[in-house]
């Protein structure tokens, strides 16, 4: 609501709010936190997601039951946390946007706690952002970068 350091540049983003598998108290806590601050502020929310497909639909329940606005709500690494094309439809259906970020990471990215990741292609990545397209997704594809590691 008030300027960074001073200035009248305000923060246009709440997270990346990081979720762990499994999904902890703490986290579904600050889940609600967010979705509160979202609507004092109109602030996007972006959600790091658990790698399991229950999970990241538990997370948007979570979202929406505490009033999150979540047309203003990215998941993030849907490339790299392999969720099913049903899972993705449901984010998407619940109104999210779906960010591809991690173009690059094929063979770097740390293995997940509790969970094997078989981490997608680029070509595999683009085929599956042809098909959400295709399935009239167009409109909630997010693709960016995740610099997180010196590689």
């Amino acid at each position: 609501m008030v300027g960074v350091d001073k200035t009248e540049v305000r923060a246009g983003i709440i997270g990346e709010i990081g979720c762990s598998l499994p999904l902890e108290e703490t986290e579904r806590r600050v889940l609600r936190a967010s979705a509160a601050a979202q609507q004092q502020t109109g602030a996007a929310i972006n959600i790091h997601p658990s790698p399991t497909d229950d999970l990241v639909l538990e997370i948007i329940k979570i979202l929406d039951d505490a009033g999150a606005d979540l047309s203003r709500t990215i998941i993030s690494h849907v490339d790299n946390m392999c969720f099913s094309r049903t899972t993705r439809h449901g984010i998407a259906d619940a109104g999210c946007y779906l960010e591809y970020d991690c173009f690059g990471y094929a063979d770097l990215f740390p293995p997940y706690p509790g969970r094997r990741l078989d981490i997608p292609s680029p070509t595999q990545r683009i085929n599956d952002i042809i098909q959400l397209i295709a399935d009239g997704y167009l409109d909630q594809i997010l693709i960016s970068g995740d610099i997180c590691f010196k590689h």
